[in-house]
């Protein structure tokens, strides 16, 4: 059954569905607060142990091409995922261990990921079909959600600088906040390396920014530069 499931899925693969029919779930036994049943088997030898029956998650659609999903809610623990290869299109099964919850699920040509806000786990296929699936479990830096956290505080206040255009007061609050805003994300930097530099050029390419700021990732001075002229304009 589980084999036609995806073999029709197969021949779908161009169509475009709703996120709610991109994955099918087959839950295993569930105990009333919906957590896997444990089943008590017996080994080789005549011992006991203990088995949690995987939920099975397939894949239906992928690859439909880049795109970004809610996904359901998940019990997480041993799970199966049963995909098609975006280079063969072969019936792949991979055992993974997920955490509970309701990830954002991700596609792109080479790998699926399932994020979890700080933390992720990512299926990569790799570049050709020789290449075998690897599952990579990963945290995303402090340091980074500290720059993303900087640079939307930033993308705030700018805009409201500029929905004030005639009050001084407010662009010289702003280069203050600037100010302050790079000297913390100074302060990671300077303990995890220059090797974040162009991580955080990534965000703040990503920035609004009135007429007259470069938008390049410069420095903290010549951001406040930049502020400054944009505050001549505006008098």
């Amino acid at each position: 059954m589980l084999a036609s499931v995806v073999s029709a899925s197969a021949s779908e693969r161009q169509v475009k569905v709703p996120p709610s029919d991109e994955l099918l779930i087959i839950d295993p036994k569930m105990d009333p607060q919906r957590r896997p049943t444990p089943e008590f088997v017996e080994d080789e030898f005549g011992n006991q142990r203990i088995e949690i029956p995987p939920t099975v998650i397939v894949h239906r659609y992928y690859y439909t091409g880049n795109r970004e999903f809610q996904g359901p809610m998940l019990p997480g623990g041993p799970t199966v995922i049963v995909i098609n290869s975006p280079h063969s299109g072969e019936q792949i099964s991979l055992n993974v261990n997920l955490l509970p919850g309701a990830p954002r699920v991700i596609y792109r040509r080479n790998s699926i990921r399932y994020d979890y806000g700080d933390r992720y786990i990512d299926v990569d296929f790799g570049l050709a079909d020789s290449c075998t699936p690897e599952v990579h479990y990963g945290q995303k830096s402090e340091l980074l959600r500290s720059v993303r956290e900087e640079a939307k505080s930033f993308q705030a206040t700018n805009r409201a600088v500029v929905q004030q255009t005639g009050f001084r007061s407010s662009m010289s609050k702003l280069k203050e906040h600037t100010k302050k805003s790079f000297m913390s994300a100074a302060g990671y930097m300077n303990q995890m390396g220059s090797g974040v530099v162009t991580q955080t050029g990534q965000f703040m390419d990503s920035l609004w920014v009135p007429p007259g700021v470069n938008p390049d990732p410069a420095p903290a001075r010549g951001i406040v530069d930049g502020l400054e002229a944009t505050a001549e304009t505006v008098r």
